[in-house]
């Protein structure tokens, strides 16, 4: 069974804040606020630090911050089977492709990470949306 839900936030204010801010809002969002709704929702107890992973993230210049957006991709795709949506797509491919094109074009397509896994979490939170 899932645990409580988490919150339906904007897409747009994500990547809009984290713009303003450099890049710092975006790691609040995904360590302080939304791994800790997916891993309530899913029932993970184990140990979970979220400064921690903020300290990895910037010390492994972004690999581990991709690393664990792989990873909230797959308890994503878990949440939204939990949540009993039909055809919970797993988004990891997607995320991977925009970072290559971010990486062989220097386009700024990180932006799009944040879009993309708030936009799925929010079909976690709100049956309503598709």
């Amino acid at each position: 069974m899932a645990g409580a839900r988490g919150e339906v936030r904007n897409p747009v204010t994500i990547v809009l804040l984290s713009l303003v801010t450099c890049g710092i809002y975006g790691y609040y969002w995904f360590y302080y606020q939304l791994m800790p709704e997916l891993r309530a929702y899913l029932g993970r107890n184990d140990e979970y630090n979220p400064t921690t992973q903020v300290i990895l993230s910037i010390v492994t210049c972004g690999i581990w911050y991709l690393l664990g957006v792989a990873k909230a991709c797959k308890m994503i795709q878990e949440g939204q089977q939990r949540a009993g949506r039909p055809n919970a797509e797993d988004k990891t491919n997607l995320i991977w492709i925009l970072f290559a094109v971010n990486v062989l074009l220097g386009v700024p397509t990180m932006l799009a990470i944040p879009w993309v896994i708030q936009t799925e979490a929010n079909k976690i939170w709100d049956p309503s949306l598709s």
